[in-house]
């Protein structure tokens, strides 16, 4: 594959529109029965008990030891992200099930990752750059046919093998959130558990009985027999599974509802009237001289009206962040979209996250981190940051703000009023798109005030035992 360039894109706007959600209807049909496939199958029934089987082992303490869950790191309460807010103030990174091991990013939002769309090039040239795939350097890629040797696993057709029935309203959920979900399991510095003992796990569960519902009267089958026409090992189709039903709760309404302000405003009449003059602003700011939409929007030209914007370009950036010196491996370079890729141009990009619920968090004290290494503790920081770290430039000089050394919190660079310089260095956008933005305080307070609005105010709940 040859190689591409990664350009951050300036003048024109370019962007690459998410795949939008698919909703499941509700089809009741019997399927003819196919060669080992049973009968009489309500796909309505499957695709909601496959939902609530994700959302029960999403809950579940599945790990080695007994102690994490994949809401360990993705807290509902927390706008999806990390919910212990000491170790966010610190070392950002999750302590793993094994509490000698940790990660070495921050857990990225798990909310709306359903909607982004599959690892590609995007643009023409001599503007191509790489878009989609979930992980923070899109290695779960969703693709048949990996782009690149550091993607992932991937879960294809074989997960449909004697119950083909199925693939007409499951084959929506294969992509990068099936191929991100086998991912934490079997990590060490994660859930630390083999994936035939998660089959385990699942299989004496009181919940089991939703996975043979949602496989159409398939029990699961941990066993080492060849299951299939493929090749695969029974416990291995199993895990495919329990993977897909992961990513079909992550793309149900009760993770995506959109039901923030933003949303419950527009949903009255179409328009923002609802907002306080102060989040108006913010807004006009967003989409005007702040020119946050530039990576920030789904779709080139939405005037912050649009329904169902996911605030993600999709795409990969470096906006410069600094180094973490607390996070774990510290001074090792996180490489970025380069890890992935293996391509040095690549290296410090990471992707865009969605906006939605970048400041959701269970009570106001609450410490979030934010970036891919958590160095930012709060969203005044980060947009400071976006308007005044261009050292030398007019916004900075106005501020007083001078160059860091590296090596510093964020705690230390705010209290010299300095910005340490970037983990890498290269593709960082013009001053006039991050850097010196020439906002003021209140400017800053507006822009902050309006992506409060884009917290939703339903928060899942762990489901209740399975009877």
């Amino acid at each position: 594959m040859s190689t591409h360039i990664h350009v951050f894109l300036t003048g024109t706007l370019l962007s690459v529109s998410l795949s939008s959600s698919m909703q499941c209807e509700h089809l009741e049909s019997d399927v003819d029965r196919e060669e080992g496939a049973p009968i009489g199958r309500d796909l309505a029934q499957s695709t909601q008990k496959l939902e609530e089987l994700g959302k029960h082992i999403f809950f579940d303490k599945i790990s080695v030891p007994k102690r994490m869950a994949c809401v360990s790191c993705h807290d509902p309460a927390a706008g999806w992200t990390f919910g212990n807010s000491n170790i966010n103030l610190h070392q950002v990174a999750a302590t793993g099930a094994d509490p000698h091991t940790a990660g070495s990013v921050k857990p990225p939002t798990n909310a709306y990752a359903s909607k982004t769309g599959n690892f590609r090039t995007c643009g023409a040239p001599p503007f191509q750059f790489f878009c989609g795939g979930n992980f923070w350097n899109g290695r779960a890629e969703g693709n048949a046919s990996p782009a690149f040797p550091g993607a992932t696993a991937h879960v294809g057709d074989e997960v449909f093998d004697n119950v083909e029935g199925l693939k007409l309203v499951y084959e929506k959920y294969l992509g990068p959130v099936t191929d991100q979900a086998l991912n934490p399991f079997p990590n060490k510095v994660e859930q630390n558990i083999e994936i035939q003992q998660v089959c385990k796990h699942v299989a004496s569960a009181k919940y089991a009985e939703l996975f043979t519902i949602a496989w159409g009267g398939e029990a699961i089958d941990c066993s080492d027999q060849l299951y299939g026409s493929k090749g695969f090992k029974a416990y291995e189709i199993s895990f495919e599974r329990i993977a897909m039903a992961l990513a079909a709760w992550q793309d149900s309404k009760e993770v995506n509802s959109f039901s923030s302000k933003r949303d419950l405003v527009l949903a009255k009449d179409g328009t923002l009237d609802g907002l306080t003059d102060q989040e108006k602003l913010g807004h006009d700011l967003f989409y005007g001289r702040a020119n946050c939409a530039v990576c920030h929007t789904d779709s080139p030209g939405d005037d912050g009206t649009e329904q169902f914007q996911l605030y993600s370009d999709d795409a990969y950036h470096n906006i410069g962040t600094p180094a973490n010196p607390e996070i774990p491996g510290y001074p090792d370079l996180n490489l970025g979209l380069e890890g992935h890729t293996g391509l040095e141009g690549n290296r410090g990009l990471q992707k865009t996250p969605t906006l939605r619920n970048v400041d959701k968090r269970p009570v106001k004290s609450f410490v979030k981190a934010y970036t891919h290494d958590g160095w930012f503790k709060s969203l005044e920081s980060l947009v400071h940051f976006y308007n005044t770290s261009a050292i030398g430039g007019a916004t900075a000089e106005q501020f007083g703000v001078t160059q860091c050394d590296k090596d510093v919190t964020e705690k230390q660079a705010l209290a010299a009023n300095c910005w340490p310089m970037p983990e890498h260095d290269n593709f960082i956008p013009k001053p006039f798109l991050l850097g010196d933005l020439g906002l003021t305080v209140e400017e800053e307070a507006a822009i902050v005030a309006y992506l409060k609005t884009f917290s939703d105010t339903q928060t899942p709940k762990a489901p209740k035992p399975y009877k």
